[in-house]
């Protein structure tokens, strides 16, 4: 077991016990989105969620704390600690998306910041339609093409580059992207641009204090940035480093 993976379990261990588990500002600001346009659908009539790519299973978390009558199934290709621990009604599943054969079975499809970790990520979107019933949803978000960095330009200009090595999905641009789910039988709802001003500027401060600051800096900016991100999500992005898109079956 190399240093990586050691580390990592140690982290999925430690945060299995602490009560209130913190997500990166990416994250948090990722979930204020979910949580805005997912209470805008009329979450009572709907039962059954696929989380596709569920990471940790925090947005699933989100999902059964609010609206504790839905049953998640959550699919990773990688597992975690964490679901242990989380609530009973996430079913948690090592699976790789593009061997998803379910056909109509979830009024609700959440599929954020996965696409672009997928290198045929048009196959894996393709079955996760399938799987949405007629008169279900989809909500995806995904990186933009284009990064635009408003400070520390020299750190994450290499920040970049091995994040453009790391993460093989191809990426699209808004009207890309409602075409694909158009073709694949579902009507765009909602496409709107992520991680404008606020959501940049939060975002940047969090990654490289992360990297470059002791805890006591960064529990300091913990107010600043939790406001930057009710204001990211509160106001119109005319663009952004993220896109988010809403369709119905």
């Amino acid at each position: 077991m190399n240093i990586t993976s050691i580390k990592k379990s140690f982290r999925e261990k430690f945060y299995a016990y602490v009560p209130y588990r913190t997500m990166s500002v990416g994250g948090y600001i990722r979930g204020l989105y979910l949580q805005k346009y997912f209470n805008e659908i009329l979450p009572t009539t709907l039962t059954h969620v696929l989380d596709a790519g569920c990471g940790d299973g925090n947005y699933s978390k989100w999902l059964v704390e609010k609206y504790p009558f839905l049953k998640v199934n959550a699919y990773d290709i990688e597992g975690s600690l964490l679901w242990i621990h989380m609530p009973k009604n996430i079913t948690f599943i090592k699976k790789d998306l593009l061997d998803l054969h379910e056909k109509e079975k979830y009024d609700f499809c959440l599929c954020i910041d996965v696409l672009n970790c997928i290198t045929e990520n048009k196959i894996a979107l393709f079955n996760i339609c399938q799987s949405i019933k007629k008169g279900g949803y989809i909500y995806i978000h995904i990186p933009c093409k284009k990064q635009k960095r408003i400070f520390f330009k020299k750190y994450f200009k290499q920040y970049d580059a091995t994040s453009r090595k790391k993460f093989s999905g191809q990426l699209y641009s808004k009207k890309e992207l409602a075409e694909i789910v158009s073709s694949f039988g579902l009507t765009p709802i909602k496409t709107s641009s992520t991680f404008g001003l606020f959501g940049n500027i939060a975002w940047e401060i969090n990654t490289f204090t992360s990297k470059k600051s002791n805890v006591f800096i960064r529990i300091t900016l913990i107010p600043i940035l939790i406001l930057l991100s009710l204001l990211e999500c509160a106001i119109y992005n005319k663009e952004g480093n993220g896109m988010l898109l809403l369709a119905k079956k």
